[in-house]
């Protein structure tokens, strides 16, 4: 792929009339000037797609799709990229300018990686700004291949953030890509299965924001999947890798259901929720904290769970 460009920026688009045209902007102002645009529009009904269409540079491309979720928009994205290594970014979120000049020096300095990922910093509609808790063993270096990531992802908020990663082509592709149909989780399941099969490596330069909304409220868009497909993915694979890590991680997923249908007043799913991450790893202590937080007032529960998760993507 010599001749192609070295990266294709994958941009899953979806009714953001508002951020897009920062977010191709944020990409077309890289140091690094080699890479395609792809941006995918998943049947979006707003002006987003007329937006990127305006922006006059050839290296951008708009496909459309009917909507079928983010998943199968980056699938989309990938299957039709060009280059040996796709990164990602989400129609709503941007990247400073050496975030592929980063991705770059990860690249050489580590080969036996496919997965590269930098730091970054969630951005509130107010225009505040917060650094993510990123708790790592190896935080005192400015890059290196990431090692218990299982572990490390239970403390932290998320190590691997989508619109903050880049993959070769061939890992994610060796994966099956996004899984598709899935509302909540779907990043978090595709890099388990890149980390399982491929070495990652990670830098603490900040190259991406990361675009929230309020502090502490759950996404009612992204409400909880029903079947929880992610979490039956995560037991395959903890049956065919195993691993006290990923156990705990898989304890970790039903911990953060349990938040989030705290948080939309679901109780008894809440409790449900709590009762099979006790099942892969016990941890009494909180199951006792998030048992007490079913039977408490709802207003009360929910100044706890903002306190306590103000910054956690869940």
């Amino acid at each position: 792929m010599n001749n192609f460009p070295k990266f294709t920026v994958v941009v899953p688009l979806f009714n953001n009339e508002k951020y897009i045209y920062e977010a191709i902007q944020s990409v077309l102002h890289q140091t690094l000037q080699s890479f395609e645009v792809l941006v995918i529009n998943d049947g979006s009904s707003d002006r987003g797609p007329d937006i990127a269409r305006s922006i006059c540079d050839n290296r951008i491309q708009v496909v459309d799709q009917i909507n079928q979720g983010v998943s199968s928009a980056r699938n989309f994205g990938i299957n039709l990229s060009r280059s040996e290594y796709i990164a990602f970014l989400d129609s709503d979120d941007f990247w400073e300018p050496h975030f592929l000049d980063t991705i770059l020096v990860l690249i050489a300095k580590y080969p036996e990686c496919q997965l590269f990922s930098t730091n970054y910093n969630y951005l509130y509609n107010d225009g505040s700004v917060a650094q993510p808790t990123i708790k790592l063993r190896c935080d005192h270096e400015t890059d290196f291949v990431l090692t218990d990531y299982f572990e490390q992802s239970i403390v932290s908020d998320p190590i691997i953030w989508t619109s903050a990663t880049a993959v070769s082509r061939s890992a994610i592709l060796s994966i099956g890509g996004f899984p598709e149909g899935v509302r909540v989780g779907e990043d978090l399941l595709t890099w388990a299965k890149l980390i399982l099969e491929y070495k990652a490596a990670y830098s603490t330069e900040c190259c991406a924001l990361f675009r929230r909304g309020h502090h502490g409220s759950p996404d009612r868009r992204r409400f909880p999947d029903p079947d929880d497909y992610v979490g039956k993915e995560f037991i395959r694979l903890y049956n065919q890798y195993g691993g006290v890590a990923l156990k705990k991680y898989i304890a970790h997923w039903y911990k953060m259901r349990t938040s989030i249908y705290l948080q939309l007043g679901d109780r008894a799913k809440a409790r449900s929720e709590i009762i099979k991450s006790c099942k892969y790893y016990p941890s009494p202590r909180k199951f006792f904290v998030f048992l007490f937080l079913t039977i408490l007032p709802i207003f009360i529960s929910d100044k706890i769970l903002k306190a306590k998760f103000k910054y956690k993507n869940l």
